[in-house]
Order: C-alpha cells, then sequence, then structure tokens
C-alpha cells in the first residue's frame, strides 16, 4: 500500500470525503494511514526491516501451505484455497 501511495495510485483523503463510488480506486483516510504507518514502525523496530520481507515466491508458498494446514486442522476442507 505504501508503494501505491508513493507512487500515487492510490490517494489519502479527509474523513468527509470518504467513503467513494467507484471502490476500484478506493482512496486511503488521513488517520488510517497515519495509524497503518505507526504500526509498520512499531512492526519494524521489533522484528527489524529485514525480517518483514519482501518474501520469494517459495516463502510465500511455504507460508500458505502452512496456514492451509493449520485451516485445515481446524475443521476446514483441505482444498479452499482461500488462505
Amino acid at each position: 500500500m505504501r508503494e501505491k501511495v508513493e507512487q500515487g495510485k492510490v490517494k489519502i483523503v479527509e474523513k468527509e470525503t470518504f467513503p467513494v463510488k467507484d471502490h476500484s480506486k478506493r482512496p486511503v483516510q488521513w488517520d488510517i494511514w497515519e495509524g497503518a504507518l505507526r504500526a509498520a514502525e512499531r512492526m519494524e523496530q521489533k522484528y527489524g526491516r529485514e525480517a518483514l520481507g519482501p518474501y520469494s515466491t517459495f516463502e510465500w508458498g511455504m507460508m500458505n501451505g502452512k496456514l492451509s494446514a493449520l485451516r485445515w486442522a481446524l475443521g476446514e476442507d483441505w482444498d479452499m484455497l482461500d488462505t
């Protein structure tokens, strides 16, 4: 999301201009954006930036496989693929 905001693909708007009718170009409210930046900073401080990605296709596959197995263990169908 940060990249899209920096590239100008996603706009940051004031609260009174939200919601919009065209959801394909959905903006982010300013107060929500500030909270997301603060949360990202806390995670970077806690875990270190290098531990937070970006991940390779293989690593994403491993994570999704583990999440899928966890969902299966909790009672979901095995091949749901919506993890």
